[in-house]
C-alpha cells in the first residue's frame, strides 16, 4: 500500500513516523470574497479535537482558498514543508463548484512533495472512486459520504504509523494498481455525537466577524430522490435531527 511506500522513500520506519507530530491542512476552495468560514473544516477540526488519542499528535491548520491561480500558489506556499520527508496530510471537501481547482491543487501540492496524503470528500465525489482516482492520480484517500468520525480514525492510523484506511469503513484508496474501497460506513444516527463547529473552539472571533456568510446544520439525510443532487448520497433517506437546544446555542 502506498503509505509503506512513502515511508521506505523518506527512509523512515514505523516507529519513527509514530512519534512525531503531523501537520493536517484541511482545505475548502471558494468562489466567495470575504469567505473564512467552512462547516465542513470546522467539524473536521473539532472531531479530532475530541479525540484525545489524535489531539495531541496533530497540529491542525484550515485554509479557506480562493479557487483562482493566485488562491492556488498560496494554498502551495502554506501546506508544502521545507523538510522534503515530511509526511503531511491535505484534505479537501469537494463540491462540483470546486472540484477542477481541488483536483489542480491536489496535483501541485502532490507533484511538490510526494509524501504528502491526499484526501477528499464531499457530496461531489462520494461513490465515485473510480472517476476520482482516473481524473485525479495526486488522491491518496476518498472518504464517502459523512467524514468526521471516519477522519479521526484515519489521521489515528496515521500517528500510529499504520496503513490510513487499515479498519475504517466507507473509503476508497489505490492499491497495487486497483481501487480498493471498503464496507460502507453507518450513517450517524446520533448526531449530538459530532462536536459543533461554533460551539467548540476552532474557529476565533476574527474569522467569524470577517467571514462573508455563516452556515450551520439543523438536520441531515433527505427524504426525496432527486436524480440531479450530488448531495453525498443522502437523498432518500431517513432525516436526522440535531437538538433544538444545539441549534439555538449555534
Amino acid at each position: 500500500m502506498w503509505p509503506a511506500e512513502a515511508r521506505r522513500n523518506a527512509h523512515m520506519d514505523t516507529t519513527a513516523i509514530a512519534s512525531r507530530t503531523i501537520a493536517i491542512h484541511l482545505v475548502e476552495m471558494t468562489l466567495l470574497d470575504e469567505h473564512r468560514y467552512s462547516p465542513t473544516l470546522g467539524y473536521l477540526h473539532a472531531a479530532l479535537a475530541a479525540a484525545p488519542d489524535v489531539a495531541g499528535r496533530v497540529d491542525v491548520h484550515k485554509h479557506v482558498a480562493r479557487a483562482t491561480a493566485a488562491g492556488e500558489a498560496a494554498l502551495l506556499e502554506a501546506v508544502v514543508p521545507d523538510d522534503p520527508d515530511e509526511l503531511f496530510v491535505v484534505a479537501f471537501t469537494v463540491y462540483f463548484w470546486n472540484r477542477p481547482q481541488t483536483m489542480a491543487a491536489a496535483a501541485r501540492i502532490k507533484a511538490a512533495r510526494p509524501n504528502a496524503v491526499i484526501v477528499v470528500g464531499g457530496n461531489d465525489v462520494t461513490n465515485q472512486q473510480a472517476a476520482v482516482f482516473a481524473e485525479a492520480p495526486a488522491v491518496d484517500v476518498l472518504v464517502h459520504g459523512e467524514g468526521e468520525l471516519r477522519f479521526v480514525q484515519l489521521c489515528r492510523n496515521l500517528v500510529q504509523g499504520r496503513d490510513p484506511i487499515e479498519g475504517v469503513s466507507g473509503v476508497s484508496a489505490v492499491c497495487d494498481g486497483a481501487v480498493v474501497t471498503t464496507p460502507d460506513a453507518e450513517r450517524i444516527t446520533d448526531l449530538e455525537t459530532i462536536p459543533s463547529p461554533l460551539l467548540e473552539p476552532v474557529y476565533d472571533d476574527a474569522d467569524l466577524a470577517g467571514t462573508r456568510m455563516i452556515i450551520y446544520e439543523t438536520n441531515r439525510g433527505c427524504p426525496y430522490s432527486c436524480a440531479f443532487c450530488f448531495w453525498g448520497g443522502a437523498t432518500n433517506t431517513k432525516v436526522r435531527q440535531f437538538s433544538l437546544e444545539r441549534v439555538a446555542a449555534e
